[in-house]
């Protein structure tokens, strides 16, 4: 599989990230209907990390687009989505503004550490000692 989806914080931060640079169609349609999955029973505030790190496309996806694609994010208990940037735009994340789509809002962060310091941030409640902690590890 080339990619990996799933809870890195059970029921609170929803993750995905990719293995390859990138993805088929028959895997993002995967993509969408296990997040389907994940999120039909979530009751309370929840966030979503992108890993882009090594995908190859370069364009800075926004939050309407993410919308489009992936109907399932357009879940009421939704928080944040946070998108760590392809290594090659990493460091032009602070450079674009934050993103929001009623109450759902999207950061763009240039590595995993931001990423895992602004859910944090969002969400202090968060145990974040008890995430996957080799959920982001690349097989």
């Amino acid at each position: 599989m080339n990619y990996k989806l799933g809870w890195l914080v059970e029921q609170y931060v929803l993750a995905l990230t990719h293995f390859t640079s990138a993805i088929s169609a028959e895997e993002f349609q995967a993509i969408l209907a296990e997040t389907q999955n994940y999120l039909q029973a979530i009751e309370h505030p929840f966030q979503v990390i992108i890993d882009n790190r090594i995908i190859s496309d370069l364009n800075i996806v926004s939050l309407e687009i993410i919308m489009q694609a992936f109907p399932a994010l357009n879940h009421k208990y939704l928080s944040w989505i946070v998108m760590i940037l392809p290594e090659p735009i990493k460091h032009t994340a602070a450079e674009h503004p934050i993103q929001q789509h009623g109450t759902i809002q999207l950061i763009y962060v240039e590595n995993l550490q931001r990423a895992l310091d602004h859910v944090q941030h969002a969400e202090p409640k968060l145990n974040l000692s008890q995430r996957d902690q080799g959920f982001f590890d690349h097989h």
